[in-house]
């Protein structure tokens, strides 16, 4: 670690024990640092660019002490690994240039953002346009000091990685703030699962001594705990690690209908007795950053190498044995990018099912063994619901200590039966999107909005209780008894079948919300 962030660290009141810092390789990626060129008014300005759409202008950053840790944040081993990959994809995709410095805009706006397009200005030169990929960021003293700037900034590049390579995927999408406990719709679940995957690895390697502490358990603070992003940014490596995603999340609450909507979407409380129904799975970033962190880790997957010629792809000139020079983490992540370049000839219900499907048609050898991954971190309901079945009398024998049922009812073999049967879809279980809006029933954009402005738009196949009463203008016993019918199927088959399970009178209605507001 640099003098500069030891002096950042210090600077914000953070008990730390400094611990060796990564030496960064010769071949480093390079980041250039830029910020916003503003007008008199201090607005950030815009230009045209070559595709007549508007595009922010920035200008190289100039040094300064917060900037300095930034840099050295972004030569460490977990951001220099993102990059990389970055660069890879890029070659992949054949977006040029790719020798030139990746860029990572510092600005004011919360939250953390992958953008395409820019204009950059340097020293007394006129703007260059810059079509690549960049991470925009708000440079938080704070977020550096703990280690949270790092691990954003490797979520937002892995955001670069999956959009070179399967660019912007059709479908619809929930209007409702994405969290890694939420359950929201199949494409933000993919493309937020994969991104979030990244951070549990960060947390694993980086050398930043605040949030190596707190991955100890001796840096906590339960004030911190309790603000909600804090809550979703621990449960997207402990709640991956420990695969809690799968579980349906315990009810919690009182107050109006809305009250109970807002407790809904932010516990974080889960019944380890009681599945996600299938849609609902393909709907979590949890589960999907869950599958990624596991197929990542995962040896055999690790292990498998492909011919020398496919590595030519991502590296340019390849020469030699492909398992001396790609290292195992490198491999499987250089696999999971060719299979995002074959999602478009895929079959499946859901972005998740068609990688891995374009998974298993791209590296044959390796199809069972990725099925035994995505049905055992499943527990087989998106692709057989007598074995999601047997999984759940498997769990509520071990919870009470039933040492003999436990054994009599493990479930392994038919695991392996149903990971085996390659006839058998992975989204055998998988139901189509409903989609339902309710212009009437509007929700703040974040929960730390307070302002409700947006209509409650879901797939009546995800939909809880609470939101089934809210988008349908139900009673909540009626809503109730809505997802009951749903679970003994697992899923409608059409709006015609919710239809004829709503009172006459409400039916219209319902007919009235179908797609967008």
């Amino acid at each position: 670690m640099s003098k500069m962030l030891r002096s950042l660290v210090a600077s914000v009141g953070i008990a730390i024990t400094f611990l060796p810092g990564h030496s960064a390789a010769e071949d480093a990626i390079p980041v250039e640092l830029i910020v916003p060129v503003v007008d008199e008014a201090g607005s950030a300005t815009t230009k045209s660019g070559p595709d007549g759409l508007s595009y922010p202008v920035y200008r190289v950053a100039d040094q300064s002490p917060l900037f300095d840790a930034v840099r050295d944040i972004l030569d460490q081993e977990p951001a220099q690994k993102a990059l990389r990959f970055e660069r890879w994809a890029r070659q992949r995709a054949g977006k040029a240039p790719i020798d030139e410095p990746f860029h990572l805009a510092l600005t004011q706006q919360e939250g953390g953002f992958p953008r395409y397009g820019c204009w950059i200005v340097r020293g007394n030169e006129p703007p260059r346009f810059s079509a690549s990929g960049y991470v925009d960021l708000v440079p938080e003293e704070g977020g550096i000091a703990s280690g949270l700037f790092e691990e954003i900034f490797v979520h937002e590049t892995g955001h670069l990685v999956l959009s070179d390579l399967v660019g912007a995927m059709d479908g619809r999408r929930t209007s409702k703030f994405h969290q890694s406990m939420s359950i929201t719709d199949r494409i933000t679940a993919f493309d937020e699962g994969y991104a979030e995957h990244f951070q549990p690895i960060v947390r694993n390697t980086t050398t930043n001594p605040a949030m190596r502490r707190w991955m100890q358990g001796v840096g906590a603070n339960d004030l911190n705990q309790l603000w909600l992003s804090d809550a979703d940014a621990n449960l997207r490596t402990d709640g991956v690690k420990r695969n809690i995603f799968i579980h349906a999340k315990l009810s919690r609450g009182g107050g109006d209908l809305y009250d109970r909507f807002v407790a809904s979407e932010t516990s974080s409380v889960f019944s380890t007795s009681e599945l996600l129904n299938p849609q609902q799975m393909l709907a979590s970033e949890g589960v999907v950053a869950t599958l990624f962190y596991r197929m990542v880790n995962d040896d055999e997957l690790r292990d498998s190498y492909a011919e020398r010629t496919f590595y030519e792809r991502f590296l340019g000139d390849f020469a030699g044995d492909p398992k001396q020079a790609v290292e195992p983490y490198d491999n499987i992540n250089l696999k999971i990018m060719e299979a995002f370049v074959g999602m478009g000839e895929a079959e499946g219900r859901a972005p998740l099912i068609r990688f891995l499907n374009a998974y298993a048609a791209k590296f044959p050898g390796e199809a069972v063994r990725l099925r035994k991954l995505f049905i055992a971190t499943t527990w087989g309901a998106v692709t057989s619901r007598s074995l999601a079945d047997a999984f759940v009398r498997h769990a509520g024998l071990g919870q009470r200590g039933d040492i003999v049922g436990f054994r009599r009812e493990n479930p392994f073999q038919q695991l392996v039966e149903v990971a085996t049967d390659t006839a058998v879809p992975l989204d055998a279980e998988v139901g189509p999107e409903l989609w339902v809006t309710n212009p009437g029933f509007l929700i703040q954009s974040s929960p730390w909005q307070t302002e409700r402005t947006v209509p409650l738009s879901v797939d009546l196949n995800t939909a809880s209780d609470v939101e089934m009463a809210a988008v349908l203008d139900l009673p909540e016993d009626q809503a109730g008894e809505l997802v009951r019918l749903r679970a003994h199927d697992g899923h409608f088959d059409s709006f015609d079948e919710v239809s004829a399970a709503l009172p006459e009178g409400q039916r219209s209605r319902l007919s009235s919300r179908l797609g967008d507001p």
